[in-house]
């Protein structure tokens, strides 16, 4: 074992064939390239943009601060909730009932492609159209 009481330098390139321990800061001027897997315990700071090419598992509690951008396909297993508002440009499908506890409000053309039951009182403003047979 070697013991160094001062700086160390080394001018060209430097192979650990055993485990490295250090035990204060660790500054790294320039790339890290990691070619294993690796393990860090404790918090994590990354200063600047994180580019992560393969896939990526997130396991416990997680906070994004700032705005989402998916530029993909966006798929939830499981309960969501929204806090805020949802806006949604674009063509949306429903697969499965759709359950609306408060109002409903609908701006612009409706076209429904199937039967519709009302439970309760109904209320149409300005003209009405019905085609075909009409029991009242």
């Amino acid at each position: 074992m070697s013991l160094f009481n001062n700086n160390l330098t080394c001018n060209s390139n430097l192979y650990v064939s055993g485990n490295s321990f250090m035990n204060s800061t660790t500054t790294i001027n320039s790339s890290l390239n990691i070619s294993g897997s690796s393990l860090i315990q404790g918090s994590t700071t990354i200063t600047g943009n994180l580019f992560i090419s393969g896939g990526t598992l997130l396991q416990g509690y997680t906070t994004i601060n700032s705005t989402l951008s998916i530029n993909d396909k966006l798929t939830i297993n499981g309960a969501s909730t929204i806090n805020s508002l949802l806006y949604i440009s674009g063509n949306t499908n429903i697969n499965g009932e759709l359950t609306i506890s408060s109002l409903l409000n609908v701006n612009g053309n409706t076209l429904i492609l199937g039967s519709i039951t009302v439970n309760s009182q109904l209320s149409v403003s300005n003209n009405t159209i019905i085609e075909g047979d009409t029991t009242v």
